[in-house]
């Protein structure tokens, strides 16, 4: 093909066949070309002119390597606007294709793309190229480029904390760090979400709802690029607290006290406070301490008092606390009473009530005052301290003399400790029955007319010395025989031979170490009439008479009406004397007579003491084996002396009878020991005390039964089931079984504090040695035993009744040293699948596997009582296990054995002689 060049004339001066790609140009020519065939001969055969341009020599386009960049430099952020440029330095006219494996490309007029908000899939590698012409000419691909986009995680804070009382403000604070031009949204618990401009939120006068978890995240670009979420924060709202605040004393605060106010806060999980100090609205001060202490308070610290409490390392802060008001007194006066009054007898109850008027906290302590009648000196003797509170109650239930004296009281309280003065006194006035001291009155009788004359003396009838008469008047004591010269004495005796209103008061006996016995009131009264009434207490069932006495004994009308607690008790038709005949409680009280022209008398208390009650107890037990030591000690509860005591058995017959076992002298106690007991001495006990001359007796004591078990061979208790405890509605068979064919041996039980033969319509039946109980009760529970016609008692056994469902099989009779002991432990219905039980000694446990417990060689230190324990079933009741020796028996057994041998063998008492006498013979030889 040859280029025939038509319009340039460069073309003409190429020598036909020139290679026009040989052809250096050095401008750009064109021009029209025909082409022919048929070699060189142009024009033979030509086809339409072409327009031919042919440029200088140029560098190829696949030589081309164009330079991509990028900025900004990554990497960069989610948001951020990444522009990648791709340049050709050698020509233009170029378009550019941005690629990014796999498959995505960017056709770019110009040499720069620009990613806009620039998101995590626009991560990667990217090349570009450049084109131009028609057909396309492509460059080489550029250097790749790798743009890595990071996403962004914002840091959420809470302010001022994330725990806040309700009515807080809180703050939100989301904060991206890396980049600007975000936009800020917060998530809520209620699962929503609000956008701010600001990375700021804040949520006020937050609520309880308000509570749970927070988070937020941020976005910029459009289309939004959005950051991960933050790290959720938990805001925890609580109702703020109140504090409790509290001051002791809780109430009235005397000068000199020491005042301890405490501000407590609980709630709100705030673990340190700090506390603020508020008198009278003004803050006083501030600390870490819960206590704020005032000491020695005076008037000037009354006034209303708060506190309050800010978080030590927080903002929070609590409400301010209830408001307490200190009001300061003048120090304290306390107030001694006594109930039901001052005048007692021995064995009565008497309350001293010590009070501090209109406030608490106190400890009281009560005194008696020692040597009143120095006037230089009282002492205090410290006799009881009662609990806290407003008023201190100490309480004698059973008062005996030693009691009568003159009491006083104090309060306390606080650290450290305030008192109180000491209060008014009280005069206890004790009187009781003393065989030994008598005080003796003449005229015998509590009223007495002015000008009169009186005499009291201390008779001893154990003939001792240094009794003497006082007397506590106008508020004094004094020793009778005063310096008055109206008064004379003796060491046991005080006149006074013209008696005035000021010798009215409180005389009695005292001794030289300063024991007071027979307190009786004397009153001296300037009138016309009085009443003649007894000095001493009057005991329950003694005879009461009562007189009307005019200081004018002419007087012809000698009729008077009585009266009790203001009541008339008997008018004027019966004279001037009353007589009650048998005197009980309820005739305590205050009496006077009354004169339908002469007057009324003052009035007396007439004082009834009970009879003295005695109590009877066992030790170291009631059951007892044959050889055991008993003591029965009989107490009369007044704790009066000089009582003389008698003890009883109660004979079981249809009638009550007591037979006197034993007395003992005087005391406040009688004790009566059996050292050695056998089985005769099983039975009911009693006793009973007496004193004074004519004889004065207490009723009878409360009873105790001992039960004595022994080996008899004669006749045996047969018990079947032969076990102590039966389940209720069982039957029951107990029979005496007389070896020696002798008769007349009945059971007898004692139940109910009754003792029945068993025949009676509480029990089954009964023939002469057995009784039968065909359905078992509960108050069958009780001691049985075997009598004989004679009153001979032998085996008694212990037999009680349960409406339970498990109950212990343990042996009736006592256990001989050396003997096994078996126990189970039985159910009142079938067995259950699990016989595991545990068994208990005194409350201890001694064995945990099986229904079963043997102990193969009993010893004393095995008795006590057993019970058996079931998971399920519950416990069984107790019962006691009685354990006897066993040499006694041998020894009586070895005993018999020898006179046996020696009834048989005379000739063995003399061999037992001559081995003594050699013994003897040897001994002296050896020394």
């Amino acid at each position: 093909m040859n280029f025939i060049p038509l319009a340039v004339t460069a073309l003409q001066q190429l020598p036909p066949g020139t290679k026009l790609d040989r052809v250096r140009l050095k401008y750009r020519v064109c021009g029209l070309v025909e082409c022919r065939n048929g070699g060189t001969n142009v024009g033979l055969h030509h086809y339409s002119p072409w327009l031919v341009c042919i440029s200088p020599q140029r560098k190829k386009s696949s030589d081309i390597k164009p330079t991509l960049t990028v900025q900004p430099w990554t990497p960069v952020f989610i948001g951020d606007t990444v522009t990648l440029t791709c340049e050709v330095h050698q020509s233009t006219g170029w378009g550019f294709i941005f690629t990014k494996p796999p498959d995505t490309e960017y056709y770019e007029t110009t040499g720069t793309k620009t990613i806009r908000s620039v998101q995590i899939f626009d991560e990667g590698e990217y090349k570009c190229k450049a084109s131009r012409g028609n057909p396309r000419v492509y460059t080489q691909d550029s250097e790749p480029i790798t743009v890595t986009v990071q996403n962004v995680t914002p840091t959420l804070t809470v302010q001022p904390q994330t725990s806040v009382f309700i009515g807080d403000t809180v703050t939100l604070i989301c904060e991206v760090h890396q980049s600007t031009g975000w936009k800020f949204f917060f998530g809520y618990p209620s699962n929503t979400e609000s956008d701010e401009t600001t990375g700021t939120k804040t949520i006020r006068s937050v609520q309880v709802s308000d509570e749970g978890k927070y988070w937020c995240r941020a976005g910029r670009g459009n289309p939004l690029a959005s950051t991960k979420y933050s790290k959720p924060k938990t805001v925890t709202v609580k109702e703020r607290p109140t504090p409790l605040l509290s001051v002791d004393p809780a109430d009235l605060v005397f000068r000199g006290e020491t005042v301890n106010l405490k501000c407590v806060i609980n709630g709100g999980g705030v673990s340190s406070w700090q506390y603020s100090w508020y008198k009278n609205d003004s803050i006083i001060q501030q600390n870490k301490l819960q206590y704020y202490t005032i000491r020695s308070v005076t008037e000037s610290d009354a006034g209303k008092y708060t506190c309050k409490g800010t978080e030590t390392r927080g903002s929070r802060y609590s409400h301010i606390s209830n408001a307490v008001s200190l009001t300061v007194l003048d120090k304290p006066q306390t107030v001694l009473s006594v109930s039901p009054q001052q005048w007692l007898t021995e064995g009565d109850s008497v309350t001293l009530m010590c009070e501090v008027s209109s406030s608490t906290g106190w400890t009281f302590s009560w005194f008696t005052v020692q040597s009143l009648y120095s006037e230089n000196k009282v002492d205090y003797e410290l006799v009881s301290v009662s609990s806290r509170g407003s008023k201190g109650i100490y309480t004698v239930s059973s008062v005996t003399v030693k009691h009568t004296g003159v009491y006083m009281c104090r309060a306390e309280r606080g650290d450290p400790v305030y008192h109180t003065e000491y209060s008014n006194t009280q005069t206890l006035w004790i009187t009781g029955v003393s065989p030994s001291v008598s005080l003796i009155i003449r005229p015998n009788r509590s009223q007495h007319f002015s000008s009169e004359s009186l005499s009291l003396s201390c008779e001893d009838h154990n003939n001792s010395t240094g009794w003497t008469v006082r007397r506590y008047t106008e508020d004094k004591l004094k020793p009778c025989p005063s310096s008055d010269w109206r008064s004379t004495g003796t060491t046991s005796t005080c006149t006074i031979r013209s008696l005035n209103i000021s010798d009215t008061g409180v005389y009695w006996c005292q001794s030289e170490s300063g024991e007071k016995l027979h307190p009786v009131n004397i009153a001296v009264h300037n009138v016309d009439v009085i009443l003649d009434s007894p000095v001493h207490p009057v005991t329950e069932g003694d005879n009461l008479t009562l007189r009307c006495l005019y200081r004018d004994k002419n007087y012809s009308n000698l009729t008077a009406e009585f009266y009790k607690d203001g009541s008339v008790v008997q008018n004027q038709t019966t004279g001037d004397m009353m007589i009650i005949p048998t005197v009980s409680k309820s005739h305590e009280g205050f009496y006077y007579c009354k004169h339908p022209e002469r007057g009324e008398s003052p009035k007396s208390w007439i004082s009834v003491r009970d009879k003295p009650q005695t109590v009877l107890s066992v030790s170291p037990q009631q059951w007892l084996t044959e050889g055991d030591s008993v003591t029965l000690m009989c107490e009369v509860r007044s704790s009066s002396t000089g009582w003389t005591f008698s003890w009883f058995t109660v004979q079981m017959n249809t009638d009550v009878n007591y037979e006197v076992v034993s007395k003992s002298s005087g005391g406040s106690k009688g004790i009566y020991t059996v050292s050695s007991v056998t089985v005769k001495h099983t039975g009911v006990y009693m006793c009973r005390a007496e004193r004074g001359d004519p004889v004065y007796h207490t009723e009878y004591s409360n009873t105790q039964t001992l039960w004595i078990t022994g080996v008899s061979p004669s006749v045996s208790l047969i018990i079947r089931p032969n076990r102590s405890q039966h389940f209720s509605s069982e039957s029951l068979s107990l029979s005496c079984e007389d070896h020696s064919n002798s008769t007349g041996w009945t059971v007898r039980p004692y139940t109910e504090d009754k003792v029945n033969p068993c025949s009676s319509p509480t029990y089954g039946s009964e023939t002469t040695s057995t009784c039968t109980i065909s359905s078992l009760i509960t108050s069958d529970t009780g001691v049985y035993w075997c009598q004989s016609e004679y009153g001979e008692k032998l085996h008694p056994v212990n037999i009680s009744v349960h409406y339970a469902d498990v109950i212990l099989d343990s042996p009736v009779h006592s256990v001989t040293e050396g003997d096994n002991l078996t126990l189970h432990c039985l159910y009142r219905d079938k067995n259950p699948s699990n016989l595991t039980a545990e068994f208990y000694k005194d409350g201890s446990l001694v064995q945990t596997t099986g229904d079963m417990m043997i102990i193969p060689t009993v010893s004393k230190s095995h008795e006590g009582f057993y019970y058996c324990k079931h998971p399920e079933r519950g416990e069984s009741p107790k019962s006691w296990i009685s354990v006897r020796g066993e040499s006694v028996y041998q020894e009586m057994f070895d005993l018999k054995i020898f006179l046996f041998l020696l009834a048989v063998s005379p000739y063995l008492l003399a061999t037992v002689v001559l081995v003594v006498k050699c013994y003897r013979l040897r001994s002296k030889t050896s020394v």
